[in-house]
């Protein structure tokens, strides 16, 4: 998995952590504002997460399509402040509740 820095602000504690949907690319993102910490995570070859976490103060999960069921993999042990799943499911393959198997 690859992650990129939307945003970035050393005067903010808080962080919103964003999961992309299938094929997503942090660029189709690049005009959204924000005055917090915004982290985008795409690119799902790999489910490798190393981040520290720690430094911030409040962490808002927002999961849209295939990232709903990464980051309800990956992502147990957060305390997050607010959670938003858009249009996903924790079957991200699946004939009937997620991408059907061919297009994937």
């Amino acid at each position: 998995m690859k992650t990129y820095f939307l945003h970035k602000n050393e005067n903010s504690r808080d962080l919103i952590l964003f999961f992309s949907g299938f094929c997503s690319h942090f660029s189709h993102f690049a005009h959204l504002k924000s005055e917090e910490n915004v982290l985008i995570i795409y690119d799902y070859s790999d489910f490798n997460f190393e981040l520290d976490l720690k430094k911030y103060e409040k962490i808002i999960l927002i999961a849209w399509s295939m990232g709903v069921c990464v980051a309800s993999k990956i992502l147990k042990n957060i305390n997050f402040y607010k959670k938003i799943a858009i249009n996903g499911t924790n079957l991200p393959i699946n004939k009937e509740f997620g991408i059907k198997e061919s297009i994937f």
